[in-house]
């Protein structure tokens, strides 16, 4: 909690990694909702310093994993990541992020209809 309202990047940066690799191991209990809320404060996180994006990125992938994904959220999160994050952040890793979700994204909608 203290951790990823803290004032120093490096310690939000902390909070956000330990909150990520929780949702790697637990993501598949999470209801729709839940996955909603987490998928706003990530999104809204990608707006942070540079050194925490790796970290928001860890979350989104294994948020993105969660068979309750809320419809349109894949929209949402693609249009963030490109509004958001800036140059210091690895182009590779946004690449390699895009790339291995896209095939759960589109999972995700075809189940939808």
């Amino acid at each position: 909690g203290v951790s990823l309202s803290s004032s120093q990047p490096q310690t939000r940066g902390r909070g956000v990694q330990l909150l990520s690799q929780v949702l790697q191991e637990c993501y598949s209990s999470l209801s729709e909702r839940e996955v909603e809320v987490l998928l706003a404060f990530y999104e809204n996180r990608l707006k942070d310093h540079y050194v925490i994006i790796p970290h928001v990125l860890q979350g989104l992938k294994a948020l993105t994993k969660c068979s309750v994904l809320p419809p349109g959220s894949a929209v949402s999160v693609l249009k963030s990541i490109f509004q958001d994050i800036h140059v210091q952040v690895s182009t590779h890793k946004v690449t390699t992020f895009i790339l291995n979700k896209r095939c759960s994204f589109e999972r995700s909608v075809y189940q939808r209809i």
